[in-house]
């Protein structure tokens, strides 16, 4: 139940965040202002599966081991999961703090050919699509946790 529950969070969390991403540049009237927005909510996306994907690994060897559960794909997924926000949170946001403040100014003021904001630019794009990449992979561990947690008859026999 543990699991399901983190699992499910997690990925309304990245829905959440994905709707904010497409409807941030249309609502806040600056750029500058929308990077820094996109920029704390990931961070507090990535906090959260920080914490919730070792949360969710434990519950997987202790939860549905016990029920005979082939669990290895999950596991995997888990891992894989926890790796991307890694290094989203440890590699790629830090950077991307460094960056803003090295250009030092508001981002509609800058030259967008320059290097540092061509740099930002491709970090803020492999952000988004560690975040997308994650959010699939917790959407196929949430069907996976639902379709096994529940008896298979086939012909009358429970499997």
């Amino acid at each position: 139940m543990v699991h399901v529950l983190l699992l499910g969070l997690w990925m309304g969390g990245v829905a959440f965040f994905g709707v904010l991403c497409s409807t941030a540049p249309e609502v806040v009237a600056s750029a500058h202002t929308t990077s820094q927005l996109q920029s704390e909510i990931l961070a507090r996306m990535d906090g959260f599966g920080l914490i919730a994907g070792p949360i969710l690994l434990l519950s997987l060897v202790l939860g549905w081991s016990p029920i005979r559960t082939q669990i290895r794909y999950r596991a995997a997924g888990v891992v894989f999961v926890t790796v991307l926000v890694g290094i989203s949170s440890r590699w790629i946001a830090p950077r991307k703090e460094e960056l803003m403040a090295a250009i030092g100014r508001r981002l509609e003021d800058v030259d967008h050919s320059t290097a540092l904001m061509m740099e930002l630019t491709q970090l803020e794009h492999i952000s988004l699509g560690l975040l997308i990449a994650h959010g699939l992979v917790a959407a196929m561990l949430v069907i996976s946790a639902v379709g096994s947690g529940r008896t298979r008859r086939r012909y009358g026999i429970e499997l």
